[in-house]
């Protein structure tokens, strides 16, 4: 008697792309569902995903100012993939988590998050800790450190956890930085003209702020108070040591001041 057995059938495979989600809310939803409240954007296709793979596996040099994403065009979606994925999927640095605290977060030295002429891009509420927009090594020329340069402007990053990030020479000019968590960051040379530091969160639990040394800023808003000390507008480039054309008199007549008492 023939022994007829039933063929071995494989697990079905899980698309990478889910084909049932339609709506913004059901994205959402989704998202939620796998413990990325972060996200709000379509999965990326799986050309996209190629494309940004095989561009996150070039080796950075800077003495030849290449990066990973040096000139690149990339949104919203592209940067929640790349979170996601980061370190083979461990996904992004969780500042509230210190065990994580000694992470890479993702390098976007270069990178181009500017939007377009018709939509700033929105970054709003991004778990964006440690992220690197910029080079600390000073051995290369200005105009490799200025290739260096994340480029920002106008983005909408209120909310955004951006401790520790490195934005030296950083393009953030009009950019709505609102109520981000900047605990750490580097800002030095960072173009902040017009850019908006309303509510901005300035230090930690061990008061180690925000790194402003020789940035710009200028028709900014600024923050009132913070979670460290308060701060005036026309004190906030004396005390951080940051330029802004606007506040240097009123700077400068309160050194005066205090050189005469």
């Amino acid at each position: 008697m023939q022994d007829h057995k039933k063929p071995h059938r494989q697990p079905p495979q899980t698309p990478s792309h889910p084909t049932h989600i339609n709506t913004p809310e059901e994205w959402k939803e989704h998202w939620r569902a796998q413990g990325q409240d972060w996200r709000t954007e379509p999965e990326i296709s799986a050309q996209r995903q190629t494309e940004l793979t095989q561009r996150r596996a070039l080796k950075p040099d800077e003495e030849k100012g290449i990066y990973p994403f040096g000139g690149v065009k990339l949104d919203r979606a592209d940067i929640e993939w790349l979170l996601a994925t980061h370190e083979n999927g461990r996904g992004p640095v969780l500042w509230s988590d210190e065990t994580q605290h000694e992470r890479k977060g993702l390098d976007l030295r270069g990178a181009d998050l500017r939007g377009d002429e018709t939509q700033k891009l929105n970054l709003e509420g991004l778990p964006l800790s440690q992220l690197i927009g910029g080079n600390f090594d000073s051995f290369v020329s200005t105009t490799l450190n200025e290739q260096a340069a994340i480029h920002l402007e106008g983005a909408h990053l209120i909310g955004a956890h951006l401790e520790r990030a490195t934005f030296i020479g950083a393009q953030l000019e009009g950019a709505d930085l609102s109520y981000a968590q900047l605990e750490g960051a580097h800002l030095t040379r960072a173009h902040l003209e017009r850019a908006d530091l309303t509510d901005i969160h300035l230090a930690d639990t061990h008061h180690i702020g925000p790194f402003f040394a020789d940035s710009q800023l200028g028709g900014g808003k600024y923050p009132e108070t913070s979670t460290a000390f308060a701060l005036k507008p026309a004190h906030l480039p004396r005390m951080l040591n940051i330029y802004d054309p606007l506040s240097e008199n009123v700077a400068s007549k309160a050194d005066r001041g205090d050189r005469q008492r």
